[in-house]
C-alpha cells in the first residue's frame, strides 16, 4: 500500500523525449539479431512500450517496459522504466530503475552517465531518505507488501513522501510495526529492537534431603522438590540444607525438553560431634587428674625442720 499523496503529474520536459526516442532506438540495436522467440517478444513489448509512453498513456507504457525486460534484460530498458515511473510521479522507484541501469549497463557514454545523474539529484529533491538499523541480522523489513530487505540494510532506501507502515520480522523475534511519516529531502533514521520471544523447557530436581532450599543463578526459587517451567538458556543450580555440604552444577535448558537433576547431597563433617573424640578428651582429662592427685597427695620424705643428722652419722663422728 502506498501512502504517499501524489502531486498532479506535469508535462514531460522535451529533454525526455529526446532521451526516451534515442533510447528506443539503441535498446532494438542491443538485442541480438538471431531470431528467437524470446527476443521477438522482448522487442515487441518494448514497441509498445514506446509508443505508450510517446502517447503519455505511462501506466501502460510502464507494464509493456516490465514485459520486455522480465523477457529479456536489457539494462537500457531499465533507464526507459525509470523515465516512465519519473512521469508517473513515483520518485522513489524511479531512481531504484535508474539506479540498477547505471549498475547493471555494460557501457554508458559519459553524457548519458551525466544526465542521469543530474536526473537523480533532482528526484532525491521529491523523496525521503530511510535508513534503518536493527539489533539482530537477518530481520526481514518491509513496507506494507514491498520487502526491503534484510538487515543490515546499508543502502539507502528512497521512499516516496507521506505515511508508511513500517514493519520489521524475523523468526524467534517479537515483531515490530510502526508509522513513520516521509518528507521529501529528509533522511529519516529508525533504530529497531526486536524483543526475543520467550522459549521455555522443563527442570525438574530431586533430592537425598527433602527440604532442601533450591537456587538458581544465585536466587532461591523454592525447595525440592522442585519442578518449574524455565526460559530457555544457561543456569547455575545449587541446593543447600542444614547439616549437609551444598550441591552445585551448571544446567542448560532447552526448549520443550524436560531435564531432569537428582542432588546427592553428603553431611556435613563436623569434628565436634564425634564420639570418640569426647571419649579421648575424657580420658585426658581423667588421666589428667588422676596424675595431680599423686603429685598432691605423695608422702614428704624430707627430714623436720631442725632435727639432727642420723644416729649413723653421730656414730661415726664420734670414733
Amino acid at each position: 500500500m502506498r501512502f504517499a499523496q501524489y502531486r498532479r503529474r506535469e508535462a514531460i520536459p522535451v529533454r525526455h523525449l529526446r532521451w526516451i526516442s534515442g533510447l528506443i532506438f539503441a535498446a532494438l540495436l542491443s538485442i541480438p539479431s538471431a531470431p528467437t522467440f524470446a527476443q521477438d517478444d522482448a522487442r515487441a513489448s518494448f514497441r509498445n512500450g514506446a509508443r505508450a509512453y510517446q502517447a503519455e498513456r505511462y501506466e501502460e507504457a510502464l507494464g509493456h517496459f516490465r514485459e520486455s525486460y522480465a523477457i529479456r534484460p536489457v539494462a537500457v530498458v531499465l533507464f526507459n522504466i525509470g523515465q516512465t515511473l519519473n512521469a508517473l510521479d513515483r520518485p522513489s522507484e524511479a531512481i531504484e530503475a535508474y539506479l540498477q541501469y547505471l549498475s547493471e549497463a555494460d557501457e554508458v557514454s559519459e553524457e548519458r552517465q551525466a544526465a542521469v545523474q543530474a536526473e537523480l539529484e533532482s528526484l532525491e529533491q521529491r523523496v525521503g531518505i530511510l535508513r534503518v538499523s536493527t539489533n539482530v541480522e537477518g530481520a526481514v523489513v518491509r513496507i506494507g507488501n514491498r520487502e526491503l530487505g534484510q538487515t543490515p540494510i546499508v543502502d539507502p532506501i528512497y521512499l516516496d513522501r507521506g505515511r508508511i507502515t513500517l514493519t520489521t520480522e524475523r523468526p524467534g523475534y517479537e515483531p515490530d510495526a510502526r508509522e513513520i511519516v516521509i518528507r521529501a529531502g529528509e533522511t529519516h533514521r529508525v533504530e529497531i529492537t526486536l524483543e526475543e520471544i520467550p522459549r521455555f523447557g522443563t527442570l525438574a530436581v530431586t533430592a537425598n534431603v527433602t527440604g532442601a532450599t533450591l537456587s538458581l543463578n544465585d536466587e532461591a526459587r523454592g525447595v525440592v522438590p522442585f519442578e518449574d517451567r524455565l526460559r530457555v538458556g544457561s543456569y547455575r543450580l545449587s541446593i543447600e540444607a542444614e547439616d549437609y555440604d551444598g550441591f552445585e552444577t551448571n544446567i542448560r535448558i532447552t526448549e520443550d525438553e524436560r531435564t531432569q537433576i537428582d542432588a546427592e547431597l553428603e553431611e556435613t563433617y563436623y569434628l565436634g560431634r564425634q564420639p570418640w573424640l569426647w571419649i579421648l578428651i575424657g580420658g585426658i582429662i581423667v588421666v589428667g587428674a588422676v596424675t595431680t592427685l599423686a603429685l598432691v597427695l605423695r608422702p614428704d620424705t624430707s627430714p623436720l625442720e631442725g632435727s639432727l643428722p642420723g644416729v649413723s652419722a653421730l656414730r661415726w663422728e664420734g670414733l
